[in-house]
């Protein structure tokens, strides 16, 4: 437990901020220690990020005190704040992929390192050298020992993550704030995240943790502060937090049950798939491949030297009750079922294959209600009843310039627009019983998309295939990145659509909301099923046991 006499690094009193009349922040007052884990938890608007930016030095508040080692201070950009040793690393990494580990550590202050320490810019290629000996010593201290004279985007993103560590402690940042840094990790990658920021809390320096994911606040954070509609709601130490309290404090209201009681029912055959596979380029088999050769793309690998392009991969064991020759299962109506492995484990693709995107490159046999089908593209798919939300709604999911409305309807289009000619008012009448029914929160429907929080724009991009009518739903992440609250409601929008009869095929990195939602759990490990669980026997242990 973090000591309570710890120096206090930071405070920020007051602190309020308004966009277009639109109050972000109210009046909220914020403390960090030295050496410690604040975790800063919110639904999407809640105010974090805005607080965030305020005390990292893009934002100015309107009005508040910030205190910084005990004096008043007014950071008036990030490189001000940078050089106070305050640090922002974001969810959307701000690295140059062309340049190499040593120059995006030493980005924005080359030449500092070796000239004597005072700022001096020159020493060619002494300080290069030197540049590159330091970057190494930061990394090494982060359990990252790379060859920082290779390019950043050679790394896996776990690597490239501990480079954005390591180029805020180039600053000497006594403060890091973390947003959202696992979004794309695996359960060992951020494990190993984990620890490294244990071993920063150990040395003094202090985190603020910014997450959706509550089992990693628990798992990591020393104390826990929550906002919700621009105001403090409490700050309690993490062990005295009870997580039902701290969902409360979230949300505004008591949530009786995260995960609601599975209540479809079992029905007739919608999908299936037997023998499903897919070679990519150079021979290497993606999916559903016996023995051969398989490909390992440069940066794929851990903390070392890229990963050598190509070995040999030998067969896997037969199991009892797995097929071979590609990948084989099917979904019933009323059903949720899982696809479950680590990254690079192929169960994306199973999903992209199944929606056409990749052409007619896969091999095997799909059926939809026992009638043979040919998807060989997206449009196909959804003429077959298929549907596909994508794992990222920013870059696949959504066109973040357009209305809510049109986001809503642009998969539907066919259907709502037999003559070519598209009427706003069968618009409107089409998308408005979706919104409604998703509880999508939206000054209107005219509103820009990108205007939303991450939970509505997830909603938007969900209801966008709800309004293709879909007998099997593909559902890739549906949770990545949003709040408590509007998980639960994405939840609950399951359960009424298996109600209905729809089959859903699940991917998520949380497994707790794998067990919770799954019917049956397909264990995906290097493109070839290892196990198929039900909903009695599933559990975390035996899911991570078949997919590594």
């Amino acid at each position: 437990m973090m000591d309570s006499d710890a120096i206090i690094l930071l405070e920020m009193r007051e602190i309020r901020k308004a966009f277009a009349g639109v109050h972000a922040v109210r009046g909220v007052d914020l403390q960090v220690r030295a050496g410690e884990i604040l975790g800063l938890v919110g639904e999407n608007g809640a105010g974090k990020s805005t607080l965030m930016r305020i005390l990292s030095g893009a934002l100015e508040p309107d009005s508040g005190e910030i205190l910084w080692r005990g004096e008043a201070v007014r950071f008036g950009s990030p490189q001000a704040a940078l050089r106070a040793g305050v640090a922002m690393i974001h969810q959307e990494l701000s690295l140059v992929p062309s340049l190499s580990v040593a120059a995006n550590v030493w980005l924005g202050h080359e030449g500092e390192v070796g000239s004597g320490g005072g700022g001096a810019r020159g020493g060619g290629l002494l300080n290069l050298r030197e540049e590159q000996r330091r970057a190494e010593e930061i990394l090494r201290g982060l359990d990252t020992p790379v060859d920082v004279g290779r390019d950043v985007e050679e790394y896996n993103l776990a690597v490239q993550q501990m480079v954005e560590v390591a180029k805020a402690l180039s600053h000497e940042a006594a403060l890091l704030i973390m947003d959202e840094p696992t979004s794309a990790l695996s359960d060992a990658e951020t494990e190993r995240l984990f620890a490294v920021i244990r071993s920063l809390r150990d040395r003094g320096v202090a985190v603020i943790y910014i997450t959706h994911k509550l089992e990693e606040i628990y798992a990591l954070c020393d104390r826990i502060t929550v906002l919700r509609d621009g105001e403090r709601i409490g700050t309690a130490e993490a062990g005295e937090l009870p997580r039902e309290l701290m969902i409360q404090w979230m949300v505004g209201r008591k949530i009786e049950q995260l995960f609601p009681e599975r209540v479809g029912e079992k029905g007739e055959e919608l999908l299936r798939v037997e023998g499903l596979r897919l070679e990519g380029e150079g021979g290497r088999w993606v999916l559903g491949g016996e023995g051969g050769t398989w490909k390992v793309e440069r940066g794929t690998g851990g903390g070392d030297a890229p990963t050598p392009a190509s070995q040999t991969r030998p067969p896997l064991p037969e199991r009892e009750g797995l097929r071979g020759g590609g990948i084989s299962f099917a979904v019933h109506a009323g059903e949720i079922v899982g696809l479950a492995g680590l990254r690079g484990s192929g169960a994306s693709e199973v999903l992209g294959c199944l929606f056409g995107q990749y052409g007619k490159r896969p091999q095997g046999e799909i059926y939809l209600r026992g009638k043979k089908v040919r998807v060989e593209a997206p449009a196909r798919a959804m003429r077959a009843g298929i549907s596909l939300l994508t794992n990222d709604r920013k870059a696949t999911g959504l066109v973040l310039g357009m209305s809510v409305l049109h986001n809503l309807t642009m998969a539907a289009l066919p259907r709502l627009t037999p003559g070519g000619i598209v009427r706003r008012a069968e618009e409107v009448a089409a998308a408005q019983p979706v919104a409604q029914a998703m509880r999508l929160r939206t000054p209107s429907l005219d509103t820009e998309v990108n205007a939303l929080s991450g939970g509505n724009q997830q909603k938007v991009a969900l209801g966008k295939w709800l309004l293709t009518e879909p007998q099997v739903l593909l559902l890739d992440e549906p949770t990545r990145g949003i709040d408590v609250g509007a998980k639960a409601e994405i939840y609950e929008l399951m359960n009424r659509l298996t109600a209905a009869g729809k089959g859903i095929v699940l991917i998520t990195s949380e497994l707790p909301e794998l067990l919770a939602m799954s019917d049956r759990i397909i264990v995906l490990h290097r493109g070839q099923v290892t196990a198929e669980l039900s909903r009695e026997e599933a559990t975390q242990e035996k899911v991570m046991e078949a997919a590594v």
